[in-house]
């Protein structure tokens, strides 16, 4: 699907689980920006209007995860620069502990409100979101009255965890890891 509009924004929100392993060998930062480099040509072919959102802080301390995270977001940004895609660095919007669930690795469901607010998105139902795999994925209609903004979205379809990610969500089912179709 092509949304080739500037009606509809993709915002993008991944590749925290990726990095965040317990074993610092099982994913390698060259393997995450790969795929990043992946997910910035779809939505340069898919839309004129995406956004990247950088990979924040977790609530648990982990050294090896924030130099990673830090390196990846410097990597990311300057593709996206190159492609011509908007990125945002939240990195400090989120350093406050209390935003994260009790696992410190999601945002709690309160605090995810932060996401849309930091956008200056309105809070209804013309925003569609999956969370999942550390991400969240948002597609924002930037006017409320158009027919896009009326037609229901298409629903995100389930994949699979590595094994970094079921391990760091196992024991917690309320978690589902979903991709948004793009």
């Amino acid at each position: 699907m092509n949304i080739k509009s500037k009606k509809t924004r993709i915002i993008s929100h991944v590749g925290a689980n990726d990095i965040y392993s317990f074993d610092k060998n099982e994913r390698d930062p060259e393997t995450v920006i790969a795929q990043f480099k992946s997910l910035t040509d779809t939505l340069k072919e898919k839309t004129d209007n995406a956004v990247i959102i950088g990979i924040l802080p977790r609530k648990i301390e982990n050294w090896y995860y924030l130099e990673q995270a830090k390196k990846i977001n410097n990597k990311v940004k300057i593709m996206c620069e190159a492609k011509g895609i908007k990125y945002l660095d939240f990195w400090y919007k989120f350093t406050d502990r209390s935003l994260f669930a009790r696992d410190g690795i999601h945002l709690n469901n309160l605090d995810e409100t932060k996401v849309p607010s930091a956008l200056k998105v309105p809070e209804n139902n013309e925003i569609k979101k999956t969370t999942g795999s550390g991400g969240v994925h948002v597609s924002i209609p930037t006017k409320a009255s158009t027919p896009e903004a009326q037609r229901p979205q298409t629903p995100a379809t389930p994949i699979s965890p590595t094994p970094a990610t079921q391990r760091l969500q196992s024991g917690n089912s309320e978690h589902r890891i979903l991709r948004s179709q793009i």
